[in-house]
């Protein structure tokens, strides 16, 4: 097997989505962009930012 099949291979694991580690990874980034929206101020005042 050529050193590029492997490759192609790997990838297409990875890229697949019953892998294991994507869906977890997947879940972590929708996790972290609702803690992330959560964090944004609300109002338009100076103060609001800190």
């Amino acid at each position: 097997m050529s050193t590029n099949t492997r490759k192609y291979r790997t990838i297409k694991c990875l890229d697949d989505d019953v892998f294991d580690a994507k869906k977890r990874y997947v879940q972590m980034r929708e996790h972290l962009y609702e803690l992330q929206s959560k964090q944004k101020p609300t109002g338009d005042s100076l103060f609001d930012l800190f």
